[in-house]
């Protein structure tokens, strides 16, 4: 009698107990999501402020947060729980950086010098947003393809745009040139073959300076790097080459 009634017990306990564990790693993922989220601000904002003058940066920093708190309210009206919490992080963050804005130096931004060679990306702000995405968030080894670089920093780099900070590229200078190839291919960048002068002004790897000669003899990578590229541009971009 006893058995019989408790037969579903252990099967609604492992039932439950599944439904916990489901909802925890969920709650874990928007977790990780959110701090990605914010942690891309940090950099891009901190990456911003070193091109502003100090007497300057606490107006630049208010305009920042009156616009947070607008996207605060309008998330609130639309009971936007996962936006709200970003908004008030965002918040915090932007007034720490206001109280303590004098701490991140100020860097005068690079002259481009004519005679270099830089590239300019040919395609929209929101294809470039999604190459910073795929390179932020993918990696096969250690690292991701870039790491401790802003979407500010990647964009201005790759538009051509007065920088002072080129792109830190992780992986290895094999997937680095098979990006630049695959850009070209798809016409994301200019000119009718690969300037790989244009690599050394653009881009550091590990830190370090790249030389464009020894990039432009690098192999292709692994074919399991190469065709997570191919995949990704193949599903986000027209190939016109």
């Amino acid at each position: 009698m006893t058995k019989k009634k408790y037969s579903g017990y252990d099967s609604f306990l492992k039932l439950a107990n599944e439904v916990q564990i489901g909802t925890l790693k969920k709650q874990t993922k928007i977790k990780n999501e959110k701090k990605q989220i914010i942690l891309s601000k940090f950099w891009e904002i901190s990456e911003r402020l070193k091109e502003i003058p100090l007497n300057e940066r606490v107006s630049f920093i208010s305009k920042l947060i009156q616009k947070e708190k607008l996207d605060l309210q309008n998330n609130r009206i639309s009971e936007c729980n996962y936006s709200i919490d970003i908004n008030n992080q965002t918040i915090n963050m932007l007034q720490e950086f206001q109280s303590n804005h004098s701490a991140i130096e100020y860097v005068k931004p690079i002259l481009l010098n004519s005679k270099q060679k830089y590239y300019h990306f040919n395609g929209s702000e929101k294809q470039l947003k999604k190459i910073y995405n795929f390179l932020n968030t993918t990696k096969f080894g250690k690292y991701h393809f870039i790491e401790d670089t802003s979407y500010n920093v990647f964009s201005k780099a790759i538009s051509g745009e007065k920088f002072t900070t080129k792109i830190n590229w992780r992986d290895s200078q094999l997937t680095l040139k098979y990006l630049i190839k695959i850009m070209w291919r798809y016409q994301l960048i200019d000119e009718g073959k690969v300037s790989w002068k244009k690599s050394e002004n653009t881009f550091l790897h590990n830190g370090n300076k790249i030389n464009s000669t020894n990039l432009s003899k690098s192999k292709n990578p692994e074919l399991i790097i190469s065709n997570k590229i191919d995949s990704f541009f193949s599903k986000n971009f027209e190939s016109k080459r």
